[in-house]
């Protein structure tokens, strides 16, 4: 189903490739809705269109599948295809592979059964070449808790299972067909768990985590290793009496990293946090964005200008219940401008990405536009 919105036009300045000035204006290229579909991750497919990873309700039991949809360039649908076990089965991430085809990291979920990390693998046109179950870790409810690594295989993060070191950090490496290679388990004070993982230019990874400390507050947790799992270094961010989250992690063009996520006290308000750091993990800057009520930030991304775009939820600002977040900030990580994109009800963005026309692609959720019950909601940004 294809919707045009009433949407404010964004107004940005960017240097053009002859080196003057212009002014550009960033504006909704198409957006289509999915009913009855949850998406929880995209990426970008090798044709030019895109994948997306979320849920569906089942056809055969009252369970959720993991759905898996493929849209040209346009947002049209291609093909989609379902997952599923006799218990529920959420998606976490998609991930294109360099056999072009397709990773997603989702997790399995039955009353009083393990609750599974899942790795399905297919190829280009999402028929399943192989998948493998993991029940001694527990990945993150949401969260980028897998990657595709140099050498074809695949790095998984997760925390401890109650019955062990319940808040320790699993680091699990598979080979190409997503057989274990190797494990590391790094004990942090107090409970926690990892939400996203990234391979690191070095080959390593870096881990975005959160701890308590043993204390009733939040922090993130940072954490980079080399290609084996080996901790090069750790550092948290956080304030004293507040709650801080990590929800997505990047590095960047400067061999530092970005994270973004939120922060403040669950029973009042949270602020989107938005956190620099150096190549060796040092603060760079940190800044928070919001209003008096909730608002969260779930994915960031590096502008081509050295400045960040920020996607996420704020019920602080905006027309309904909730609204898409968007916020460019510079190289310092000042605002330039922020917008919100939503109707009257619920609506959330949950993952952006830049697009090969230097354009981003918004994956989210409406209730303003699509179903009563809800829907997959993908917008389309360009430059013009």
């Amino acid at each position: 189903m294809m919707l045009k919105l009433l949407m404010s036009m964004l107004v940005v300045s960017m240097i053009c490739s002859s080196g003057v000035l212009g002014i550009q204006s960033l504006e909704e290229d198409w957006n289509a809705t999915f009913e009855d579909v949850g998406g929880r991750s995209i990426a970008g497919a090798i044709d030019g269109g895109y994948i997306i990873a979320g849920e569906i309700d089942s056809a055969i039991n009252d369970n959720s599948d993991i759905y898996l949809l493929k849209v040209d360039s346009n947002g049209n649908k291609e093909w989609d295809k379902t997952f599923g076990t006799n218990y529920d089965d959420y998606s976490c991430l998609v991930q294109t592979t360099k056999d072009f085809g397709y990773l997603i990291a989702g997790r399995v979920w039955g009353f009083l059964t393990p609750n599974d990390a899942w790795l399905i693998k297919t190829n280009s046109t999402g028929e399943m070449e192989w998948n493998k179950m993991y029940n001694d870790f527990h990945p993150s409810w949401i969260g980028e808790y897998a990657s595709e690594t140099n050498d074809g295989g695949f790095i998984i993060v997760g925390d401890t299972l109650p019955t062990s070191n319940y808040g320790d950090i699993v680091l699990t490496k598979t080979d190409s067909h997503g057989n274990k290679e190797w494990r590391q388990i790094f004990s942090i004070s107090g409970d926690g768990g990892a939400n996203s993982i990234k391979v690191t230019n070095d080959g390593g990874y870096v881990i975005l985590a959160q701890t308590d400390m043993g204390g009733p507050f939040d922090d993130v947790l940072l954490i980079k290793t080399d290609e084996y799992g080996t901790v090069t270094w750790t550092k948290t961010f956080g304030g004293l009496v507040v709650d801080d989250r990590g929800s997505s992690v990047q590095q960047t063009t400067d061999g530092g990293y970005v994270f973004v996520g939120y922060t403040g006290n669950r029973d009042s308000c949270y602020d989107v946090y938005l956190v620099k750091t150096s190549a060796n993990g040092d603060l760079d800057w940190y800044r928070t964005f919001g209003g008096s009520d909730y608002d969260w930030g779930y994915s960031v991304q590096e502008c081509d200008d050295g400045g960040y775009i920020v996607l996420g939820q704020t019920k602080s600002y905006g027309a309904g219940e909730g609204d898409v977040y968007l916020i460019k900030t510079d190289s310092n990580g000042i605002m330039e401008w922020d917008r919100t994109i939503g109707g009257s009800l619920q609506d959330e963005g949950h993952q952006i990405l830049k697009t090969s026309d230097s354009g981003y692609i918004i994956m989210g959720y409406t209730e303003s536009y699509g179903a009563d019950s809800g829907a997959l909601w993908l917008i389309k940004l360009k430059y013009v």
